[in-house]
């Protein structure tokens, strides 16, 4: 692939990242309220958290050794059998964690216990979220530079989709459980691309 075939894609994966936080930004306001930027934040913040420790920490090795390795089928795929074992035990641990402790977690969040399904449905879907980012990862490395912009712009599309339409009609509730469901529906796009 060429330097500007890159650029190319990786324009176009910035633009629609960059496009679909504002048109969701946009949509928040409109139909949640100013007052829900507060509680989006503060999840979007502890989701970040938790995702770079329930498997996420691997993902510049991912990058770093799917390069390497890309001559070597065997040695790769040994590799990426080692992550996925620790990506599942780490995110499932992870998640189980979260459901359990979900009313606690919601009052120390969001200073509001009604909120706790957020967190069993973000611990449910955990998995999914960081083997996505994985798969992010392994494109990256092995230079599928057009699948990795690919998923990036259809994880904007289905946000905005999916996330719009249910902030739409529940508002900020809609809001969290299009977040989740979109990045579920995207684990399976990104299982489909692998």
């Amino acid at each position: 692939m060429t330097f500007w075939t890159t650029s190319f894609w990786a324009a176009i994966a910035t633009v629609s990242r960059l496009t679909s936080q504002f048109v969701m930004a946009k949509l928040i306001a409109l139909f949640a309220g100013p007052a829900a930027f507060g509680l989006i934040g503060q999840f979007q913040s502890f989701a970040s958290m938790v995702q770079l420790g329930s498997g996420g920490i691997v993902n510049a090795g991912v990058v770093k050794y799917s390069a390497e390795f890309k001559a070597d089928k065997n040695q790769l795929q040994s590799f990426l059998q080692t992550v996925i074992k620790i990506v599942f035990f780490a995110s499932f641990l992870t998640g189980i964690f979260i459901s359990l402790f979900s009313t606690l977690i919601s009052e120390f969040i969001f200073n509001d216990k009604r909120y706790y399904w957020v967190f069993i449905l973000f611990g449910i879907t955990l998995f999914g979220y960081t083997l996505n980012q994985m798969f992010l990862s392994l494109f990256n490395g092995l230079s599928e530079i057009r699948k990795y912009a690919l998923m990036l712009i259809m994880g904007a599309i289905l946000s905005i989709l999916v996330g719009g339409l249910f902030t739409y009609y529940y508002k900020v509730d809609g809001y969290f459980f299009g977040l989740v469901a979109s990045q579920c529906i995207l684990f399976f796009i990104s299982i489909f691309y692998f």
